[in-house]
């Protein structure tokens, strides 16, 4: 137990040792460029019209994002929730992820959840299915316009290998699904994980159908914003910086405690788009569509939750 706890204690210095680097390599970048970055046209009145369309965008990303995890619970549960009350447990939760980590996104559902009485069972699994179908499908987005781009991202490795590691963050949580309750699985009995799920195979692929166009429109918002505030791109950027978000968002989304990828996505982008963009640039577009998304999440949180209390439609 002891040793447990010294590598926990371990594991949260190395995840805030990620969060400091990151944000320090964020700010010394701006310092770095920082007459590029003040040539830059960042006024509230040429932002506000790009931003204001990331985020209507954004909102609808959250929709995607929320109506997976709903099919999700819905096929698991023996007795779904009404379709209201996961909206509004997912936007009460979804803020959680910043305050410190990703996690605390999912233990809040464990907690609004046990307050009305739903299983933890269902809940378990259902947030498990959704991390396993978020990896694979920014695995696959990242693939897909990678193909297109004409930059490698890991540029200390061959090109193959990094292909390889994306070819395996979209076939490995899908192999896992598969397996899931019909091998012996150790970190399912370890962490008190459902042992066994039974699901519908069209409704799984509807959700990882749900968490690919919120990852789609995410990152569509990312390039938009780089055209509409900078300059255009011809296809082969834009697909770069398309591939570049779902990396950035994949590794900002598997870091431990990183709440919401915050720092370690935007110096990510910084560090992959710098052969092909001013890193000015790139951190000025990172941090709108952070702005964007923050923004998105609080009103789908505090505005949109209210009027969906009024629903009564089942899952």
């Amino acid at each position: 137990m002891h040793r447990e706890s010294q590598f926990k204690m371990a594991a949260r210095a190395f995840v805030v040792l990620i969060q400091i680097v990151s944000l320090v390599y964020i700010v010394n970048v701006i310092r770095q460029n920082n007459a590029e970055f003040s040539s830059l046209n960042l006024s509230i009145a040429s932002i506000f019209f790009p931003l204001f369309i990331s985020f209507v965008i954004l909102v609808v990303a959250n929709f995607a994002s929320m109506f997976g995890y709903s099919i999700l619970l819905g096929a698991i549960a023996t007795d779904p929730p009404m379709w209201h009350d996961v909206a509004i447990m997912h936007g009460r939760t979804v803020l959680a992820k910043y305050l410190p980590g990703n996690i605390f996104q999912f233990v809040g559902r464990q907690l609004v959840g046990k307050e009305k009485g739903w299983s933890q069972f269902s809940l378990a699994a259902a947030t498990l299915l959704e991390i396993l179908l978020i990896v694979s499908s920014a695995s696959a987005f990242t693939l897909v316009f990678g193909s297109m781009a004409t930059i490698t991202y890991f540029s200390w490795l061959p090109e193959e290998f990094s292909d390889i590691f994306l070819v395996v963050g979209f076939f490995g949580p899908l192999l896992l699904i598969l397996l899931y309750g019909k091998v012996n699985l150790p970190f399912v009995k370890k962490y008190n994980l459902p042992s066994r799920v039974v699901f519908e195979i069209t409704k799984l692929f509807a959700a990882g159908l749900s968490y690919f166009s919120f990852i789609l429109l995410s990152g569509g918002v990312f390039v938009y914003l780089r055209i509409a505030q900078f300059d255009s791109i011809n296809l082969h950027t834009a697909a770069a910086f398309a591939a570049a978000f779902g990396l950035s968002f994949l590794v900002g989304f598997v870091t431990p405690g990183a709440p919401g990828g915050l720092g370690v996505r935007e110096a990510l982008l910084v560090l992959f788009l710098s052969s092909i963009s001013t890193p000015a640039t790139v951190a000025a577009t990172a941090l709108m569509h952070r702005i964007s998304a923050i923004a998105a999440e609080i009103f789908f949180a505090l505005i949109m939750v209210p009027i969906l209390k009024k629903r009564r439609t089942p899952v």
